[in-house]
């Protein structure tokens, strides 16, 4: 299979998962560089909520199978009609178990528009510029807020707390 079937398979996957679910997440498991360190955390996305207006959610540090399943879980609620649209300054109370939190912060345009890990979404779409996206930021274990020191979930936007 040549480079351009392959892609043009993916982003088949990705439009059937939209038209059956209303949006396809995308998960980058941890990356690893040349000497075989972690390069960056794991990261989800989901693509196809902009189709409905809406910013794309992205989750970083949280294990791909975890993250992808909270947000499967909010797009569920969101499309069910059980919850509203999570705007940016916002915080979800009930998404995570054990009483942690999810805050809703927007990505930083230099990013949301420039960020290779955003490729899937940029492919189906044919454009960089113009894509937003809103990270669920995840309580810490101590229930505290992570800031620009932790490096297992960067903040892809100004934290408003």
């Amino acid at each position: 299979m040549t480079d351009e079937n392959w892609l043009a398979t993916f982003l088949e996957q990705i439009d059937t998962a939209i038209d059956e679910y209303g949006w396809a997440c995308r998960a980058v498991e941890d990356t690893i560089d040349d000497t075989g360190n972690t390069a960056g955390p794991a990261f989800v996305h989901t693509i196809g909520l902009e189709d409905r207006g809406h910013p794309e959610f992205v989750v970083t540090g949280l294990p791909a199978a975890v993250a992808t399943r909270v947000v499967n879980r909010l797009c569920e609620w969101l499309f069910d009609g059980t919850r509203a649209w999570p705007e940016p300054g916002e915080t979800i109370h009930d998404l995570l178990s054990g009483g942690y939190e999810v805050r809703v912060v927007r990505v930083d345009p230099a990013i949301s528009e420039d960020d290779d890990r955003f490729a899937a979404a940029y492919a189906r779409r044919g454009s960089r510029g113009g894509f937003r996206a809103s990270q669920l930021v995840w309580q810490l274990a101590d229930r505290s807020w992570p800031d620009d020191s932790v490096e297992h979930q960067p903040l892809l936007g100004e934290p408003w707390w």
